[in-house]
């Protein structure tokens, strides 16, 4: 199957609308990661700031990308104390961040990391970057958190044949997007549908296919990526759902189906 239009975006105001409204209280929406952040007013340990963030459904903040560190060391300037980050020494030249992945070695200040300390906090001013730190010091928390999915209403189409594709295709669909397809093929007849473009995240942006009503039905197919097993699917019935879902990291031109009742 060809894929021609490949892109990536971090943000599409176009797509999301009102960002504030993607994070809670006391937290800030990123457009350069799509992800919300806050800097506690309360200084903690590590430990206790790793437990603070998880009260609020968050994470200490764990790095992908250097646009991410760019980001965040300016959401830190004025800051008089560097916040914590999800990082801590695991052998004496290995760092991980929560997540598990490690550290990559772009994040670190000049001369860092250094021997004093086995957990990391975040620095900006005239030596920016990340610092080791003794665990037990007191420093703000760096939460991250994901925004919440933007639920757009079901999109339905009635008939024998028609059309359908991911939001805003041919260009890039939005970060962490929920939207619900229902086809409702006339008489009897089983829905054929055939996807002539795909393109999303491997394994983080998804389109789930159900055969029948909702998604309680039977699950036909969960496509993503760009290199389908199959490019079709078809129903029993005459009712076909389908559900996309979309994560904050990378977002490509997504996909485009035609379907007919046969």
């Amino acid at each position: 199957m060809p894929v021609s239009r490949i892109a990536l975006i971090y943000y599409n105001e176009d797509v999301l609308g009102n960002a504030a409204d993607l994070c809670p209280g006391g937290f800030q929406f990123v457009t350069q990661t799509s992800y919300c952040y806050q800097i506690s007013s309360k200084l903690y340990s590590a430990a206790d700031a790793d437990s603070y963030c998880k009260s609020q459904n968050a994470q200490l903040a764990a790095m992908v990308l250097q646009a991410e560190m760019t980001a965040l060391l300016q959401l830190t300037t004025g800051h008089a104390i560097p916040p914590w980050v999800g990082a801590a020494r695991v052998s004496n030249s290995t760092w991980k961040w929560n997540t598990g992945s490690s550290v990559s070695s772009t994040f670190w200040a000049k001369g860092e990391p250094s021997i004093y300390g086995d957990c990391a906090t975040l620095r900006s001013g005239s030596a920016p970057g990340m610092s080791s730190c003794p665990c037990y010091n007191q420093q703000p928390a760096l939460c991250k958190l994901k925004p919440k999915l933007v639920k757009s209403s079901p999109i339905v189409q009635n008939g024998t044949s028609g059309e359908m594709s991911s939001p805003n295709y041919p260009n890039n669909y939005g970060p962490f997007l929920e939207q619900m397809y229902l086809i409702n093929s006339d008489g009897n007849s089983s829905i054929f549908a055939m996807f002539d473009a795909f393109r999303t995240e491997l394994n983080y942006d998804y389109l789930e296919i159900y055969d029948g009503g909702d998604i309680q039905s039977k699950l036909l197919a969960n496509f993503s990526g760009a290199n389908l097993a199959t490019n079709t699917v078809q129903t029993t019935g005459n009712r076909m759902t389908m559900r996309f879902i979309t994560d904050g990291s990378l977002q490509f031109f997504g996909w485009h189906m035609i379907w007919n009742n046969v």
